[in-house]
């Protein structure tokens, strides 16, 4: 690298971290607003195409809200658009990204050590200490996993960690990851293709997967003996980091299922509803949220085009066509699981058995809930607003929620709402701000891959980690006390103190089941109920 593009790249990029800091210091948790205070005036939601709203970012298939409810508005919230829109115009004016920058180092610890500074650590501490958030639970630096140690270790990656779900069976004792759809979205010159699929089965006493061939539409079929397998395994990776952080965490989450879920709520549940009182901490602020997001990250000049393997035509695209591949039967880990075929393969499945927790316990807080205030079936299927909301959902979320006016039971709305706490809590920190312990390893999970075999460049790595570093943003904890949402005044004297104790019960079972983990070895892989945010919104 030419001694001035040398300076010019580290002026460029204390810049940046700079500015990224001071992002970071500058996201105060959203506070739930009390939503009786909400205008009955309120113009309704109406969803208009994604490009229609943002037509720098041809997506199809997409719809979003044609306005962001004032009631999103937090405080500083002018303060948010101007920063927002003026790091949008300084990033076309002056790139985080330098064509030539040198390579990353290649021991993980010391690139890490270059990107994520000692500035960016004392941000987190001193950040953390001003709101009063236990320093355990702030932004730790990253932690490699076990399975990232050397080689990666696809046969436990597919078991614990944030690519468990992609796990699936195709055949007797095999199953797969299959990536080979991303193969024919348009990429950037001299990346590897994505387009992959690895093969497992299922090997010795101790039941556990073995990886036994991968296939390429670049690299061909690799199996264990073969030069090419190293490379096809750290390939694997890099393909199910992309997928899960455009698809599964932004496009599903954030764009389909996150704002969906707010949009019907907004249209179709009063704010004294019950069920919109339930909800409301899980959706408040989600419109205007996403905004930010996709001015940040979707734009051409953004994070994601900037950092994965795709062109922005590429990305677009992607989103566009894994649309229709949503299904809210996903928030389900019982029935997602189910789906997939993996429930009686006799192994291990230890992410499975974590998120199950979670939604234990978020299905018991929506069915002690509800049962408050609907004592039958007939109660449920007799509320108009409950029934329109149901329509609203299944008109807006590709193929449905699968419940509708004629199935509805106490027990399938309990269900279905506990899904949608889930989407928005547990599966978004799984897909999203989880990946900061596996995505910041560059040696063995790299975000591109490059067909000459060099290490991907310090700009791409840096715009990576200052990306994982605001998704990690501290937010409004679930475990919190949302009590005072309780309905009351005249006609709720009972309800109400039932209400409050439902609400306090789900903190308490959450904080139990915190505890309950405190007393297991500690684990990379493991979600914990203190690391959950109450929504979407950074």
């Amino acid at each position: 690298m030419p001694y001035l593009s040398h300076w010019l790249w580290r002026i460029r990029r204390r810049f940046w971290n700079a500015l990224v800091r001071i992002r970071y210091r500058a996201v105060a948790p959203l506070p739930v607003k009390d939503p009786s205070r909400l205008s009955r005036q309120s113009a309704p939601l109406n969803p208009v195409p994604f490009g229609e709203a943002f037509p720098s970012v041809p997506v199809d298939n997409v719809f979003v809200t044609d306005h962001a409810p004032a009631s999103d508005r937090a405080d500083g919230h002018i303060v948010r658009v101007v920063g927002s829109a003026f790091q949008a115009r300084l990033t076309s004016l002056l790139s985080p990204m330098q064509s030539g920058a040198p390579p990353v180092d290649p021991d993980p610890q010391r690139a890490l050590d270059a990107a994520y500074t000692a500035a960016h650590r004392r941000t987190v501490a001193r950040h953390a200490r001003k709101l009063g958030v236990a320093e355990r639970w702030a932004l730790q630096p990253p932690v490699m996993p076990q399975e990232l140690r050397g080689a990666p270790d696809l046969g436990t990656l597919a078991v614990r960690g944030p690519y468990a779900g992609y796990l699936h069976e195709v055949g007797a004792r095999e199953f797969a990851w299959d990536f080979r759809d991303l193969d024919k979205y348009e990429h950037r010159d001299g990346l590897h293709r994505l387009g992959i699929r690895v093969l497992f089965r299922v090997s010795g006493a101790a039941q556990v997967l073995e990886p036994f061939r991968i296939e390429s539409a670049e690299l061909g079929t690799s199996r264990p003996e073969d030069r090419s397998w190293p490379r096809a395994m750290r390939l694997a990776v890099c393909a199910a980091s992309t997928h899960t952080n455009l698809v599964r965490h932004f496009n599903w989450v954030h764009l389909i299922g996150g704002e969906y879920l707010a949009m019907a709520c907004r249209n179709h549940l009063p704010s004294d509803h019950p069920l919109s009182r339930l909800l409301w901490p899980h959706t408040f602020g989600t419109q205007q949220s996403n905004r930010f997001a996709i001015e940040a990250q979707m734009v051409p000049d953004g994070d994601f085009a900037a950092m994965y393997s795709f062109t922005h035509r590429g990305m677009c695209d992607l989103v566009s066509e894994t649309v229709q591949a949503f299904g809210m039967s996903r928030f389900d880990p019982y029935d997602d699981a189910l789906a997939r075929g993996i429930t009686t393969a006799g192994i291990d499945l230890p992410t499975e058995a974590n998120m199950r927790r979670l939604f234990d316990v978020m299905l018991r807080h929506t069915t002690r809930y509800l049962d408050i205030y609907y004592p039958t079936d007939e109660a449920v299927r007799g509320d108009r607003p409950i029934v329109r909301w149901l329509d609203g959902l299944n008109a807006l979320i590709p193929h449905g929620v699968s419940l509708a006016e004629g199935t509805l039971t106490r027990e399938a709305l309990a269900r279905l709402v506990a899904r949608c706490v889930y989407m928005v809590t547990a599966y978004h920190e799984l897909v999203g701000a989880f990946l900061w312990n596996y995505q910041t390893w560059p040696d063995t999970h790299p975000i591109r891959m490059y067909k000459d075999g060099r290490r991907q460049p310090e700009d791409v790595y840096q715009r990576l980690v200052n990306n994982c570093y605001l998704l990690n943003v501290i937010r409004a904890p679930l475990v919190d006390d949302f009590s005072s949402l309780a309905l009351d005044g005249p006609g709720h004297e009972i309800t109400h103190l039932q209400a409050v104790a439902a609400f306090r019960a789900f903190r308490k079972d959450l904080e139990d089941l915190q505890a309950s983990m405190d007393l297991e070895p500690d684990a990379v892989w493991r979600l914990h109920p203190m690391a959950l945010e109450v929504n979407i919104n950074a």
